[in-house]
C-alpha cells in the first residue's frame, strides 16, 4: 500500500504517468479534486498495483472524516493514515 498526498502544484506540471497504467490528464484530475473539495495535503491510500479497489472504504472514511472535521489535515496525514493503512495491511 502507498499513501499519496494531493499536491496541485506538482499536478499542474504535467499529466500523471503511473508505470503500467494509463496516463491521466492533470486538468481533469484537478477538476475532480475541486468538485469534491479535496484540499492540498489530503492523503489517499493506493494498493501496490496502483488501484484503489482494496482501500476504497478506507479512502471513503478519510473523506468523510475530512468533511465532518473529525481530524485536522496534518494529524490525518501524519498519524491516522499511517496507522489505518497498517491495520488494513495486517488484516489482509
Amino acid at each position: 500500500m502507498r499513501v499519496v498526498v494531493v499536491d496541485r502544484r506538482k499536478l499542474m506540471r504535467g499529466d500523471l504517468a503511473v508505470p503500467g497504467a494509463t496516463t491521466v490528464n492533470s486538468a481533469w484530475t484537478g477538476q475532480v479534486l475541486d468538485r469534491h473539495s479535496v484540499p492540498d495535503g489530503f492523503p489517499f491510500v493506493f494498493d501496490d498495483d496502483g488501484t484503489m479497489t482494496g482501500c476504497r472504504m478506507l479512502n471513503q472514511y478519510l473523506l468523510d472524516a475530512l468533511e465532518q472535521n473529525a481530524f485536522d489535515l496534518g494529524g490525518m496525514r501524519n498519524f491516522y493514515v499511517y496507522h489505518l493503512a497498517r491495520l488494513l495491511r495486517f488484516i489482509r
